[in-house]
């Protein structure tokens, strides 16, 4: 968990992406080119980059924000929250360009009971086929000598393959 900002100002390190949690009575929140900075009495005490901020929370009451953030937020996919002081929900921000995600997941889910999860099956059969047919090229050139090899001398056949005893580690031809 790494804090950042001063006074109430933190924000929370979850993969490389921070939760940012403003909760301090007369903050600004604003966008100061590619960063967010959080303002008190005009004087900037935050910047973080936006490339770093999943969400922001802000919590309870007389926190201002700009539209320029909000505009550069919802280009950027960073939901913005609203929180009471105890912890309630009142409003969330958030882009309506981001929702290919949740409808995608939705899509995946619902696949799986009509014809596109079987065709999305057979491609995935066909490319396995594929590799493995590359795979067995591959092998059949680079170790072709080995093969011809242990063909001739009649390895190729079962009954001539090394045999391991049960309880011993011996090969035995």
């Amino acid at each position: 968990m790494k804090f950042f900002g001063i006074g109430w100002n933190h924000c929370f390190f979850r993969r490389g992406i921070m939760d940012v949690f403003v909760d301090h009575f007369g903050q600004f929140l604003g966008r100061t080119s590619e960063r967010l900075a959080i303002r008190q009495k005009g004087k900037v005490i935050s910047e973080i980059p936006f490339f770093q901020i999943g969400q922001i929370f802000v919590i309870g009451e007389g926190i201002s924000l700009s539209s320029d953030l909000v505009q550069e937020c919802a280009q950027r996919g960073i939901s913005i929250y609203f929180l009471s002081a105890s912890g309630t929900p009142l409003a969330q921000i958030f882009s309506p360009n981001h929702l290919g995600t949740v409808r995608t997941k939705r899509e995946q889910l619902l696949a799986i009971y009509d014809w596109r999860g079987l065709e999305i099956s057979l491609q995935f059969i066909e490319g396995k086929i594929r590799n493995q047919i590359s795979t067995l090229k591959y092998c059949r050139s680079s170790f072709n000598c080995f093969f011809q090899q242990g063909w001739k001398s009649g390895l190729g056949r079962r009954k001539n393959f090394p045999k391991i005893t049960p309880g011993t580690c011996k090969v035995i031809f």
